[in-house]
C-alpha cells in the first residue's frame, strides 16, 4: 500500500463514529472472498472486490464514474449502482478530461450513498 493511500485510510477511519477493522493493504486476493462473505454490505467503486462480493452474494452499493455498470456489473440481484449523470460518462478513460475533474463521481453525494445503504438494509429485513 502506498503511503498516500495509508494517509487516506487514516483520514476516513478518523472520521468514523464507531471503531473499524482496518484491513487496507493487509489481505491477499485469496482471503478476500472469505472476508467479504462475512460482510453485510460492501460500499465500493467498480473494482475486483465489487465483483467478488457480487459473485458470493454480498450486497453491493457501487459508485461508478468513468466506467459502465451495464458493461461491468455488479451483476445479480440486490445491488445498487450510483453514478453522477454527466454527458461524458461512461468515458472509460483513466485520465479525466472533463472541465470538472471526476464530476461523474463527485456528483454522487454521501447522502445518496447513505440512502442506498439504508434501502439495502431495509430490503434485507423484509421476510421472504
Amino acid at each position: 500500500m502506498k503511503s498516500y493511500e495509508r494517509a487516506e485510510v487514516a483520514a476516513v477511519s478518523g472520521m468514523m463514529k464507531t471503531p473499524i477493522i482496518d484491513l487496507a493493504g493487509a489481505t491477499t486476493v485469496g482471503l478476500l472472498p472469505a472476508l467479504l462473505s462475512k460482510a453485510s454490505l460492501l460500499i465500493t467503486n467498480d473494482s475486483g472486490p465489487m465483483h467478488i462480493a457480487a459473485a458470493i452474494g454480498t450486497p453491493v452499493v457501487a459508485l461508478f464514474g468513468p466506467t459502465s455498470a451495464v458493461r461491468t456489473g455488479p451483476y445479480g440481484v440486490g445491488h445498487d449502482v450510483l453514478t453522477g449523470k454527466v454527458p461524458c460518462s461512461p468515458c472509460f478513460s483513466r485520465t479525466c478530461h472533463n472541465t470538472l475533474p471526476l464530476e461523474c463521481l463527485r456528483l454522487v453525494s454521501p447522502q445518496q450513498v447513505l440512502s442506498a445503504v439504508r434501502a439495502q438494509r431495509t430490503q434485507r429485513m423484509v421476510p421472504r
